[in-house]
């Protein structure tokens, strides 16, 4: 049986399928880029950025043939601002994770386990908040978007060793369907998620996509959920921001599938649309990334506007949170967006953990920013045993 303490020597990414941790295991190709660098992870040599290197390994990948060795793609969020507005920070952050492994096998959850306790470092407090949010509301209110994704990431301290923070999250039995760990040997970094979210997903011909708008406290009646004016007003926009995107893949027009379900997460519950569009018999994997990267959901709309104006009114950068991360192996094809998503600092045992909402002119500061603070509550519910 192989223990978590040999997992965190080894590069490495599970997924969870059917109620099982699937780990992907000794790499056969990676590479990390970063705004400055290429790295590569099996040689450690490195080289100067170049995205055109980027862009000919994604396109090089046919997103409809079967994959025979597991693939997993991890998209930071920043790489969204190269794709859409051709711009890179100045600072050297990382942009993409490419992962190709030799192998998978089932990984066992353990049974010996303990609560783990938080402390957080850096609390937002609901002034500091309440800036960003009027920040946002006067561009609603100026034309300049008509929706925008405000986010924070809160610093979180933990009171147990690597091993069982992430024994525990390999082991919770509330773990979403796009919940999935990635481990890069000798980055420092740990990335645990527990995503709801999915950015893609094709079956057959086909791909499909289902952006969340809409949370509540699953402790009160999901009819103030289903019949809000405010709620139906952002799922409404971002179901036709997405219908727009996927009809950017390719010569086809997309379809919404369903324009309003609901499913639940821990303490919360959370109300999506499904859209689809056919694929074409070629399609390249950074066709798709082009077009639908990063996710609308976590962006708004107009997206490049959006785009531009987070980079203004966030204070730090987002990285890992709200990127998407690419499982492709045999006939699965998926991509999560990473909400409820962690990057673990291994060497300061401090994790970072973004949180946030839609901001729409129908929004009300104290209520967004109790939904910020729910959504980082259900996230860390995993480490309780």
């Amino acid at each position: 049986m192989m223990t978590v303490e040999h997992l965190l020597t080894k590069t490495h990414a599970t997924f969870y399928k059917n109620g099982k941790n699937i780990l992907c295991h000794d790499l056969d190709e990676g590479y990390r880029y970063t705004t400055k660098k290429i790295i590569n992870l099996k040689t450690g040599e490195e080289s100067c950025f170049d995205f055109s290197e980027l862009e000919k390994l994604l396109s090089e990948i046919n997103i409809q043939k079967s994959f025979e060795k597991p693939i997993v793609v991890n998209l930071y969020y920043e790489l969204g601002l190269l794709l859409e507005l051709n711009e890179v920070l100045d600072q050297e952050i990382v942009l993409c994770d490419f992962l190709k492994f030799k192998a998978t096998k089932e990984l066992p959850v353990s049974v010996n386990l303990k609560n783990v306790n938080f402390s957080f470092k850096n609390k937002i407090s609901s002034e500091e908040y309440h800036r960003c949010f009027n920040e946002v509301y006067q561009n609603l209110l100026d034309g300049n978007c008509y929706q925008l994704n405000l986010t924070k990431v809160f610093d979180v301290a933990f009171d147990c060793s690597i091993e069982e923070l992430y024994q525990n999250f390999l082991s919770a039995k509330n773990r979403s369907s796009f919940a999935h760990s990635i481990f890069i040997e000798n980055m420092n970094s740990l990335i645990l998620s527990n995503s709801p979210e999915c950015l893609f997903e094709i079956k057959e011909e086909e791909l499909y996509t289902r952006p969340i708008k809409g949370t509540l406290s699953d402790k009160l009646d999901v009819k103030l959920l289903t019949e809000d004016e405010k709620n139906n007003s952002e799922l409404s926009i971002i179901t036709d921001l997405l219908r727009n995107d996927l009809s950017r893949i390719g010569n086809y027009f997309s379809e919404v599938v369903s324009l309003k379900e609901v499913f639940h997460v821990p303490g919360l519950i959370h109300q999506f649309s499904e859209i689809k569009v056919k694929l074409e018999e070629s399609v390249s994997l950074l066709r798709i990334i082009q077009a639908l990267f990063p996710g609308g959901s976590i962006t708004g709309a107009p997206k490049k506007r959006v785009l531009k104006l987070i980079n203004v009114i966030e204070s730090q950068t987002r990285g890992a949170y709200t990127g998407s991360t690419i499982i492709l192996f045999g006939k699965m094809k998926s991509c999560s967006i990473n909400i409820r998503t962690a990057n673990v600092d291994i060497k300061k045992s401090v994790l970072q953990y973004g949180a946030g909402g839609g901001i729409t002119l129908l929004s009300k500061c104290d209520e967004e920013y109790d939904e910020m603070i729910s959504k980082v509550e259900s996230f860390f519910t995993l480490f309780k045993c």
